[in-house]
C-alpha cells in the first residue's frame, strides 16, 4: 500500500512539474507576431569584415517592447540546387541531411536548452542611444540563455550589449514575413528583446569578427515590435 502511494506521489510530482513549466513558458517567455506597420527597420549587414556595419537613427513610435533578430537568407533557387548536387554525391545508405549545406552551417542548430551544432561565429556588439533625455532603466531579455533571462541597466550611458550568434539559444526557425519566400530561403535568430520607450534613437552595429565563411549567406538586422499573444 505504501508503494503503491509512494509511485502515485511520484506521478503527481512529475505531472505538477510539468504544469508548471508550461505555465512558467506561457507566462513569462513572450510570444512574438511581426507587426511592420507600425515599425520597419531592416538593414543587410556585410559580416565578411570587422567593423561597423550599420549606423542609423529610428524614431520609436510607442513604449513597447522590441526583438531585435538576425535574418539568414540564401537565394532559394541557388539552396535548392545545392541540395540536389548534394543527394546525387550521396553514398548508398545515407540520408540527406540539412547540416551538410551552406545554409544550415552558417545558421547552426539548438534544441533551446543547449547548441547541437554551432553556426557561423558571428558577433555583433550593438549600441543603443537615446536621442533625448532618457529617464527610465533599460529592461532587457537576453537570448543567449534559456530561459530567457530578464536583466536591467542604468540608462545614464547608451544601452550596448554584444551578442555571439553561435552561442544563442532563441532561433525561432520562422521565416520573417518581410522577405520573399519565392526568392529566398531563411531562418530568423532572435537575439534580444529591449523595452524602449517613445523617442529617437542612434543604432549602431559592430562586427567584432571576420565571418569569411558565410559569403553566400545574406544576414539582415531586423526590429520589431515584440507582442504578447493573447
Amino acid at each position: 500500500m505504501k508503494k503503491t502511494i509512494k509511485i502515485i506521489l511520484v506521478i503527481l510530482s512529475i505531472f505538477l512539474g510539468i504544469v508548471l513549466v508550461v505555465f512558467y513558458r506561457m507566462e513569462w517567455i513572450p510570444t512574438y507576431e511581426t507587426i511592420f506597420n507600425e515599425i520597419e527597420v531592416t538593414k543587410t549587414l556585410d559580416l565578411k569584415k570587422v567593423g561597423e556595419v550599420a549606423n542609423f537613427d529610428v524614431d520609436i513610435p510607442k513604449k513597447k517592447g522590441y526583438t531585435f533578430s538576425l535574418d539568414y537568407l540564401r537565394n532559394l533557387e541557388e539552396h535548392m540546387k545545392e541540395r540536389e548536387e548534394l543527394e546525387k554525391n550521396l553514398k548508398p545508405g545515407e540520408r540527406m541531411d540539412n547540416d551538410m549545406t551552406l545554409f544550415y552551417k552558417a545558421l547552426g542548430r539548438n534544441n533551446s536548452y543547449e547548441i547541437t551544432k554551432e553556426g557561423a561565429k558571428i558577433v555583433l556588439k550593438l549600441t543603443i542611444t537615446p536621442l533625448f533625455e532618457l529617464k527610465d532603466d533599460y529592461i532587457y531579455w537576453n537570448f543567449e540563455e534559456f530561459p530567457a533571462s530578464r536583466y536591467t541597466k542604468k540608462s545614464n550611458k547608451p544601452f550596448e550589449i554584444t551578442i555571439d550568434l553561435s552561442q544563442t539559444l532563441s532561433h525561432s526557425g520562422r521565416h520573417s514575413d518581410i522577405h520573399d519566400r519565392k526568392k529566398y530561403f531563411g531562418r530568423e535568430k532572435e537575439m534580444f528583446h529591449l523595452l524602449l520607450p517613445k523617442g529617437k534613437y542612434n543604432i549602431k552595429v559592430e562586427n567584432l569578427k571576420d565571418v569569411p565563411n558565410i559569403e553566400k549567406i545574406i544576414t539582415v538586422l531586423i526590429i520589431y515590435i515584440q507582442k504578447r499573444k493573447a
